[in-house]
């Protein structure tokens, strides 16, 4: 007697075998399992179960591959809302009066509220009287770092009517009657007030004592 699996079920049962000469092996050639071979024409059984098994075993696994590429591919294009984010900016400060350089430094600077002491606290980030819609790095915020980084100081007064600081000190040097701070980047007067022109990494930016 052997075993055979009866196709669409999981039913077992004894089947006979009739005598096929002499004995095969330790066992007459009557060991293991064998499954009896399916009329003509008609396909080999299978086990419903199993098929129903690796059926959904399949559908489980496309599914997290599925996932896993919508997980990739959201990583890969995060998205952004409101504002726009920039980078600090890595620039080069110099502060230069009639006679020596009074400061020279490279900072990393984002625009910022900077605070003094004639001018009281007010952003200093770009935004000022509307020049960028975000944020951005600007050569008074630079100055402030500047400055900070060398524990020195600066000062300037503070006008509403363009939304900006006018500088009047950098490191305990003032400007005289008749001069005054000239802002520049990369060797060009800025156009605007210093809150307000966007720097980018790279810039050099110069504050110096200029006479009207």
């Amino acid at each position: 007697m052997v075993c055979s699996v009866e196709p669409g079920t999981l039913r077992v049962r004894p089947v006979p075998l009739p005598a096929r000469g002499p004995a095969a092996g330790p066992c007459g050639g009557r060991c293991g399992v064998r499954l009896p071979a399916p009329p003509e024409g008609q396909p080999i059984p299978v086990l419903r179960t199993s098929l129903r098994r690796t059926a959904v075993g399949a559908a489980a696994l496309a599914l997290t591959a599925v996932g896993a590429a919508a997980t990739t591919a959201g990583a890969a294009t995060p998205t952004t809302s409101g504002a726009s984010f920039v980078l600090p900016a890595l620039v080069r400060v110099s502060v230069v009066d009639a006679t020596h350089t009074v400061l020279d430094r490279i900072v990393l600077t984002d625009g910022h509220t900077v605070t003094t002491a004639s001018g009281g606290t007010h952003v200093c980030d770009g935004t000022n009287g509307g020049a960028n819609p975000s944020r951005v790095p600007t050569p008074t915020a630079a100055l402030d770092t500047a400055t900070r980084a060398a524990h020195s100081g600066w000062d300037g007064t503070w006008y509403d009517s363009f939304s900006d600081y006018d500088v009047t000190t950098i490191a305990g040097e003032a400007a005289a009657p008749g001069t005054y701070w000239n802002i520049s980047v990369n060797g060009t007067s800025i156009p605007v007030g210093g809150c307000q022109f966007r720097l980018h990494t790279g810039d050099q930016v110069a504050f110096t004592l200029t006479a009207f």
